[in-house]
């Protein structure tokens, strides 16, 4: 099972998409996440049984929603514990977080930015990789929208009265590092696949993204 997510015009995206059914072969099933305009194009191709495509989501909380019920399609077992480090909760289906079992407010880009970084903890995340990633664009990098958003978790989520360290990395984008033994939560791990720890994490080159692979059924 793929999840991607196509760049550029619509016959670029379906080059893109060939390319991958070509590589996980026909009967693997493929969600297609696109552009409005990309949709209709993809969808009299592509869509069948095994198959769907849907316009792109707009957040990590959103895209984690579609990517279940899609799983659950299939049979594939869906996981559903709530990524957690030290004392913070992340329920990524109804877009909150917990600190110490209470509930904060904040918006759905605060949200996965948020997540980015405690599922990095312990890495650079460049500015251009955040913008990227969260907004889906690669924004002027003197921009002050990530700083602001910076700032906010800083403090609606008590960080430095819960041990957790959120700093600038002067001239390349944002750490944020835990208390001992806490810096690596279970979903980092699961998701990193074996990045050095002093690694920084920088945009990918334009072209078919897969978010992860789940299962060849």
């Amino acid at each position: 099972m793929v999840f991607l997510a196509v760049e550029g015009d619509a016959e670029s995206a379906l080059l893109q998409l060939a390319e991958v059914k070509a590589l996980v072969g026909r009967g693997t099933p493929v969600l297609c996440l696109a552009s409005r305009d990309q949709v209709p194009v993809l969808s009299d191709s592509h869509w069948n049984a095994a198959n769907d495509v849907i316009v792109r989501p707009t957040s990590f909380v959103e895209f984690c929603c579609v990517a279940r019920m899609f799983m659950r399609r299939f049979g594939v077992h869906v996981h559903e514990s709530d990524p957690t480090w030290d004392c913070y909760r992340f329920s990524l289906m109804s877009d909150a977080v917990e600190v110490s079992g209470e509930r904060v407010h904040l918006r759905a880009t605060e949200v996965d930015v948020a997540f980015e970084l405690f599922s990095h903890a312990g890495q650079t995340l460049t500015r251009e990789w955040l913008y990227s990633t969260v907004w889906d664009k690669y924004e002027d990098t003197q921009s002050r929208t990530l700083d602001v958003c910076i700032s906010r978790l800083r403090r609606v989520l008590d960080l430095r009265a819960n041990g957790w360290d959120l700093r600038a990395v002067h001239g390349m984008g944002y750490r944020l590092d835990g208390p001992a033994g806490e810096s690596r939560g279970i979903a980092s791990r699961e998701a990193e696949g074996g990045l050095a720890k002093d690694a920084s994490i920088a945009p990918t080159p334009p072209g078919p993204r897969t978010f992860f692979t789940v299962a060849n059924k």
